[in-house]
């Protein structure tokens, strides 16, 4: 099923990697690379010069977690076949993840393979992987959260409560919005309960789990914050009026996504975007999953332990994905002109950790794993139902979501002028068109020249003091050896000596058109290829 779901990567190991071009793709390849790059140089992936030019400084990845399990493979066989292999095997133990969750619950292995089918391809899993956002590649520590969590409440003991909390913590790393979904099973597990305990008895249990993984998340959470808020950050964390903003327009589940099907969006970005950025935030739950759930608790099947705390943390994501007010295709419903509809996460939004996080429809993985597991009650005891209703998730979740047919795959393979830029001599690199969401971060692992840039935007204030010299030049009409001195000068002073042009109609018109023109007719590239050109400015 994954290899499916990323046909034809794994046809193509290292040439394709899954994921859509105008995303995230790229970062999350670089922070793949970055960290076992400054590792095995002897330094930590903290404060780097390779972006930033020419001060460096600090940075924490995004996706710390995958980056140090993909390390070995980044090492041997380079970062595309380890982002291709580091996804198919996320799908697997999503999956696997999930099939544990259903077989605890209801102690029958055909419920395992529905939620397991059902969970691997969530919808909300595929956008992941189709936004190359690695960090959100993270279902399977939630679901592997979530069996923790039930054995330490139902079975008690030091160990399991031990291994609760590590997973309390393992699906926190892997991603913030999922440690939050499983704190809200272990928060329903504690208030439902299992099996016969008491309140008494599940509170001691759950108590040790909870210290545990405050324990071992804090420090992590701590480093990243202090990381994050360092004057000279290269992330660019947005400002606390921009996160409120995200929060009531395309960062949240529209309420009319859970049940859509076809190619329906909400925020549409083929719309709204200028750059033609090809994100889908997608929290399509599945008419098979509502119909098996709803089946299952008919015929009394789906009486499983932990049903209960299944259903009210998938309520909680629920209510909690679509924010703080409603949003209506990336904008809030306002009644009367000037009245938004308030939700729940109106009331918790100032508080930490919901004061910072902005893609809420994440949560809506909360939801997508209960459903998975529900929807496994309806073959207990019904084994010959279970290919039948597998084979109907998956005609749900692959055809009739708008998922369908995602994730795009993208060519992994950089083009030969990049590849003489590695050994071309020292010196800043500055790139064509300043936009964001191109690949400019996946080439550095090539050529590894610092980068006049930050992680999410390709410009900074030397990048910008040339672009500046070269349309002042181009402006007053300086021709010759007399447009390349008025660069050269201001390039030499800058440290920047290479500018690569990309070739994107996507990204045009873009306000440096003038400059690279100037700089095509009087500073021939040194190396050229289709879509690509670099120029040496000095």
């Amino acid at each position: 099923m994954a290899i499916g779901l990323t046909w034809p990567t794994a046809a193509h190991l290292g040439e394709r990697v899954p994921g859509a071009g105008r995303t995230d793709l790229w970062n999350s390849l670089w922070g793949l690379w970055f960290v076992p790059h400054e590792l095995t140089a002897g330094r930590l992936p903290w404060r780097t010069g390779l972006l930033g030019w020419p001060d460096g400084g600090v940075l924490v990845v995004a996706d710390p977690l995958n980056a140090l399990l993909a390390a070995p493979v980044v090492v041997t066989l380079g970062p595309a076949v380890a982002y291709t292999l580091l996804v198919l095997g996320h799908v697997v133990f999503s999956a696997m993840a999930a099939h544990a969750l259903a077989r605890a619950v209801f102690r029958s292995e055909p419920a395992g393979w529905i939620a397991g089918v059902a969970y691997g391809c969530a919808p909300v899993l595929v956008s992941a992987i189709h936004n190359g956002t690695s960090e959100s590649l993270c279902g399977g520590w939630l679901a592997l959260s979530c069996l923790l969590t039930l054995q330490a409440a139902r079975e008690g003991g030091a160990r399991r409560q031990a291994l609760a909390g590590l997973g309390l913590m393992l699906a926190g790393l892997g991603n913030w919005y999922s440690g939050l979904c499983a704190w809200m099973f272990w928060g329903a597990t504690l208030v439902v309960g299992v099996g016969a305990e008491g309140w008494r008895a599940r509170g001691r249990r759950l108590a040790l789990t909870a210290a545990l993984g405050v324990a071992l998340t804090a420090p992590v959470a701590g480093l990243m914050k202090a990381g994050s808020t360092q004057p000279d950050n290269l992330v660019g964390i947005k400002h606390t009026r921009e996160l409120m903003s995200v929060r009531r327009t395309v960062g949240v589940a529209d309420p009319r996504g859970w049940w859509m099907v076809g190619d329906w969006r909400s925020p549409d970005f083929r719309k709204v975007s200028r750059y033609g950025e090809e994100f889908i935030h997608c929290h399509y739950l599945g008419w098979s999953l509502l119909a098996l759930s709803a089946l299952g608790a008919a015929l009394g099947r789906g009486r499983g332990e932990g049903r209960g705390a299944l259903l009210l943390a998938g309520a909680a994501g629920f209510v909690l994905a679509m924010g703080p007010v409603v949003a209506v295709d990336g904008q809030p419903l306002i009644l009367r002109g000037r009245l938004a509809v308030p939700l729940p996460y109106f009331l918790v939004e100032q508080l930490p950790p919901f004061s910072s996080l902005s893609l809420l429809y994440r949560l809506s993985m909360m939801p997508s794993l209960a459903l998975a597991v529900l929807a496994g009650g309806a073959v207990v005891g019904r084994p010959r139902l279970a290919p039948l209703a597998a084979l109907l998730i998956l005609l749900d979740l692959r055809l009739a979501a708008p998922t369908r047919g995602l994730p795009d795959t993208e060519s992994a393979v950089v083009p030969e002028p990049i590849v003489w830029l590695a050994d071309a001599p020292e010196g800043a690199v500055m790139n064509f068109p300043v936009v964001g969401g191109r690949g400019y971060l996946y080439e550095q692992t090539v050529h590894h020249k610092p980068l006049a840039a930050g992680l999410n935007f390709p410009n900074n204030r030397p990048a910008r003091a040339v672009w500046g010299a070269m349309l002042d030049a181009a402006d007053a009409g300086l021709e010759g050896e007399a447009f390349q001195q008025a660069v050269e000068r201001v390039a030499r002073r800058e440290g920047i000596r290479y500018l690569v042009v990309h070739i994107d109609p996507m990204a045009r018109p873009d306000m440096h058109d003038a400059a690279v023109v100037a700089v095509k007719r009087w500073m021939p590239a040194a190396q050229e290829a289709p879509g690509i050109r670099v120029h040496q400015l000095w």
